[in-house]
């Protein structure tokens, strides 16, 4: 009888701790999303009142997708096309590292990448690295701004974009720490000090390295 009452106790306590848990990453998200739609309720205040802008009869009226869509040409496959080719080659160098982190991710435990770090197949993963378990909504992130990046936005923003998750430098630092750090310290020292020399004087000319 004790066994049930404890049972039932710790049952009830599990609950509440997901509930709690639940209603503060809603409220939490709730305020870091709450700057975009104070942007683009703005926008419709300003634009769709008197002027009637095209977007205003969109059937979710959003400024920053407009102007993306009209003036930058973002959109599925847009940036795929013959003319674009030294932007996807410039790009390529990073969008192959976020390829080869995140299928490494997947291939050692796709169970974790898919419970959340939740299920672990290998339970010698659970030691503080880059496949650690905690590691694998950060990887999901990463291969949804990878799949964006490559597939929708312009291809001159995937390298600036990748280089802001940190997820990207753990990897990095974990290529680093590998058995073959001699070989791999070669061409990231390469790649990232040719970003740092050449890519900030191009970009500052109006150049499309980032």
């Amino acid at each position: 009888m004790n066994e049930l009452i404890n049972l039932s106790l710790n049952s009830k306590l599990k609950l509440s701790s997901v509930s709690k848990e639940f209603f503060t990453l809603l409220i939490t998200g709730l305020i870091h999303s709450s700057p975009i739609f104070l942007v683009l309720g703005n926008g419709y205040r300003v634009y769709c009142k008197d002027m009637g802008s095209p977007y205003c009869f969109s059937y979710f009226p959003s400024i920053y997708n407009y102007v993306q869509d009209k003036y930058w040409n973002v959109g599925l496959f847009r940036y795929w096309e013959l003319k674009q080719v030294p932007n996807f080659l410039l790009a390529f160098p990073m969008v192959y590292i976020s390829v080869r982190g995140i299928f490494g991710y997947v291939r050692r435990d796709y169970l974790k990448f898919l419970s959340f770090g939740a299920v672990c197949k290998d339970p010698s993963t659970k030691k503080p690295h880059f496949f650690h378990g905690i590691t694998a909504p950060f990887i999901l992130y990463w291969l949804i701004n990878t799949l964006i990046l490559t597939f929708v936005a312009n291809t001159q923003i995937i390298t600036r974009a990748l280089c802001s998750l940190p997820v990207l430098y753990w990897y990095l630092a974990h290529v680093l720490q590998s058995q073959s750090a001699a070989q791999s310290q070669t061409w990231l020292l390469l790649f990232f000090s040719s970003y740092s020399l050449i890519g900030l004087n191009l970009f500052s000319n109006f150049y499309p390295w980032t």
